[in-house]
């Protein structure tokens, strides 16, 4: 074989390889054909530390989704280097018409959407599909390579604004997932600067030596130590850009790529800058075609597309004010639900986020943070509506120094500091006081309630709670009251609570049929508020504007506080103005000067300037509340509930679930899995009257509830912020374990007096 029929076929296999026997040929054909060596990835003897820093997979592949944006904007800017860009989004909008509300307003995503495509190909392993990531993009010369695509820790991002890899840990993290990854890149023709046109390329391996302790992640390169190139003749089809290949990369996300994949990479890149196609060619795969990602915020907007019975009960954004010094964050949530009449029974926000992902935080589109579905039920307070919500959190706003503090350079998880607690915490105040969220909630807590069946017995409510009631002094004397910041729904566990609020009322309109798209005039609902230090108070400003003519004028908008300390005094969350209403959240810190201030608000307006001011008095931190002696109501506690299987899905329960706890503003519910395995089993075991099934369902009943109750108020209330919730599974292991101890103890086949006996 020729150097030129050599050359042919390692340029097929480099850009046609996808098994560990193309790798291993590759390498074997550049021995023969030149001297070869081996080069420290990031230049650096000892980086697998710095490789494996990731821990998330699938998250590692997005960082190289963003390097095909970052490839694609760089071109851009390349060629037009005259217009001036501030953002990725910016960019996208001035180099290829991406419109500046997003991908949901796009008309035809796929022709740019084709210049870049994530692949899950055939590896010869069916667990481990090789990744094929390419663009068309600016690409990279050979030169480049190692300060580029093999950099470690780089800062070749920081001074342009209209790339998005500043805050991430970049695309080095994907090789510790795989043992091997083929690169080949070209680049634009018209941005060479002098360099002669080339196909730079190279292999990065896990390289094991018996001199080192640990091994290395090394890239093949000449005898000079520079990268490999060929001649472009012998690529036809690589016009300019980059081709990663991960092979055999252990992706962990079962299924065809028109599934978990597609969820996955709409829910991990929310809201992206540019649209990017996803393929495969595994088993059936290969007569699926591709699919655009869009990402979910595009396809919660265009609802209708989504297939299956799915509607928005409701949408609203949000705007959190941190401060001057950390920004104001825009947070955008949607309520999904099952039209009436449908007959399915599945998570209708399954096909958009897992229940770990449900609140996503977003740089530029890309996920840099996330929580559970269970921090919408318990943070705020929403303990029926939280399965259904899926929760945005737009950080670009945010100031560089909170990005620093709060990004992580792997972007699986924001950092746990002072600016994410309080981001969490304003927004967690927010929902919980949304009434039209609160409504939904109380709808849904109907909905889902007349489904179980309430128990009738009461001497078992009153028990339980005595049994919360002594809970409470109990945790209150040992120091482990609830979390600062927090309050404990349910009116302390459901034991006597002050006030029952009762169903919210109807949900305000929200139509803008009859407004017009300039408002003619802005006022606040109420003249005069009171709020005490360290309080929060709402009020509601009326604009007679179109829906969401507030944000998008925002710029338009000053809002500014007059009196003894304006400083302290600030509005913390503005909702979009819908139907005419925007709802703010105004807060005084704990150290404002006490007396009366000012709030003014003023509108620049087509129509001329709209303004109305509010007169606030802030009075005194509210002093704690003395414990009630008196005892006077009815000691109640909470409603308890058997679940049976046919209603298991609205309860998120099966076979192996003991119960759930839901707690709300004004009622705590334990909900009791009536076929539980082993209840079941329990109670079909032997020929029972129903007097017995009933006697030994309710000795089963209180103590159960009794731990579902006590473990839930210990995740909920006493864990510090630092602290991780336990895993699911771990949790509802401990349930069982309860579940099965109370079962042999009642019993009556278990003689305990007897056994005690043989001890004496």
């Amino acid at each position: 074989m020729t150097i030129e029929q050599s050359e042919r076929k390692l340029a097929e296999l480099l850009i046609n390889g996808r098994k560990k026997s193309d790798v291993e040929e590759i390498i074997e054909l550049a021995t023969k054909i030149y001297s070869v060596s081996w080069r420290a990835l990031g230049d650096r003897p000892n980086n697998i530390g710095t490789v494996g820093i990731g821990s998330e997979p699938g998250l590692a592949i997005v960082e190289r989704v963003t390097n095909m944006f970052d490839a694609m904007l760089e071109l851009g800017h390349g060629l037009d280097p005259g217009t001036k860009v501030s953002s990725p989004r910016e960019a996208a909008f001035e180099y290829y018409e991406i419109p500046k509300m997003g991908l949901v307003d796009i008309d035809e995503p796929r022709p740019i959407a084709e210049k870049m495509v994530l692949s899950l190909e055939d590896s010869g392993n069916k667990n481990r599909p090789s990744v094929v990531i390419r663009d068309k993009g600016i690409g990279e010369t050979a030169r480049s390579f190692p300060k580029t695509i093999l950099s470690l820790n780089e800062s070749n991002k920081v001074d342009k604004p209209w790339t998005m890899g500043t805050y991430g840990q970049g695309g080095s993290v994907t090789y510790g997932f795989c043992e091997s990854t083929i690169i080949v890149s070209r680049r634009h023709t018209a941005l060479l600067n002098g360099i002669t046109d080339h196909v730079a390329w190279t292999v990065v391996k896990k390289r094991y030596d018996s001199s080192k302790k640990l091994p290395n992640y090394e890239y093949l390169v000449g005898t000079d130590n520079e990268v490999f190139s060929l001649s472009p003749s012998i690529f036809p089809d690589l016009e300019h850009g980059t081709q990663i290949t991960h092979i055999e990369y252990d992706l962990q996300i079962l299924g065809p790529f028109t599934t978990n994949p597609f969820q996955f990479f709409n829910a991990a890149l929310f809201d992206p800058v540019l649209p990017f196609l996803l393929t495969g060619n595994r088993g059936k795969e290969k007569d699926y075609g591709s699919r655009v990602i869009l990402g979910n915020s595009a396809r919660l907007q265009n609802i209708k597309r989504a297939k299956g019975d799915i509607e928005i009960a409701h949408t609203d954004s949000i705007k959190l004010d941190l401060g001057k010094e950390n920004g104001a964050p825009v947070v955008q949530y949607w309520v999904l639900r099952r039209p009436l009449g449908s007959d399915s029974k599945t998570d209708p926000t399954g096909s958009y986020v897992d229940a770990k992902s449900a609140v996503s935080m977003t740089l530029h589109g890309q996920r840099h943070d996330a929580e559970e579905r269970y921090w919408i039920k318990t943070r705020a307070n929403l303990s029926f509506l939280y399965k259904l919500m899926i929760i945005q959190i737009d950080a670009t706003e945010l100031t560089g120094a909170a990005k620093a503090e709060l990004f992580a350079s792997t972007r699986e998880r924001g950092r746990k500091s002072g600016i994410r607690m309080k981001l969490y915490e304003t927004l967690a105040y927010s929902l919980s006081n949304d009434p039209h969220l609160k409504l939904l909630n109380y709808e849904e807590k109907e909905r889902i309630l007349k489904k179980s069946t309430a128990v009738a017995n009461e001497k078992i409510r009153n028990r339980l709670g005595k049994f919360i009631k002594h809970k409470l002094e109990e945790f209150s004397k040992t120091g482990k009251g609830k979390r600062k910041g927090t309050s404990i729904p349910g009116g302390n566990g459901g034991v006597n609570p002050k006030k029952k609020l009762g169903k919210p009322g109807k949900p305000r309109d929200i139509s803008d049929a009859h407004l017009p798209n300039d408002p003619s005039y802005l006022r606040f609902r109420k003249k005069q508020i009171k709020i005490r230090q360290a309080e929060r108070a709402h009020v509601v400003v009326e604009i007679n504007a179109k829906n969401q003519y507030l944000p998008k004028n925002d710029s338009f908008l000053e809002i500014s506080f007059e009196g003894p300390d304006p400083e302290n005094l600030r509005v913390i969350s503005r909702s979009s103005l819908m139907g005419g209403q925007s709802r703010w959240i105004i807060e005084a810190e704990e150290h404002a000067q006490l007396g009366a201030y000012i709030l003014n608000a003023k509108l620049i307006t087509p129509s001329g300037l709209l303004k109305d001011e509010i007169s606030i008095e802030v009075l005194e931190k509210r002093t704690a509340q003395k414990k009630d002696k008196g005892g006077s109501e009815p000691e109640t506690g909470p409603e308890i509930r058997w679940v049976k299987r046919e209603d298991w899905d609205d309860f998120e329960m099966d076979a192996k679930i003991i119960g759930r706890v839901h707690e709300d503003t004004d009622s705590t519910i334990i909900a009791v899995n009536r076929n539980y395995i082993g209840l079941d089993n329990a109670l079909k075991g032997r020929k029972l009257t129903e007097d017995q099934i009933s006697t030994r369902a309710d000795r089963y009943l209180f103590p159960v509830a009794c731990g579902l109750w006590l473990q839930e108020y210990q995740i909920t209330h006493l864990l510090s912020e630092d602290n991780q919730k336990p895993p699911q599974n771990y949790l509802e292991a401990e349930m069982r374990r309860l579940a099965d101890a109370v079962l042999v103890a009642v019993d009556p086949d278990v003689n305990i007096a007897a056994e005690e006996e043989d001890y004496k």
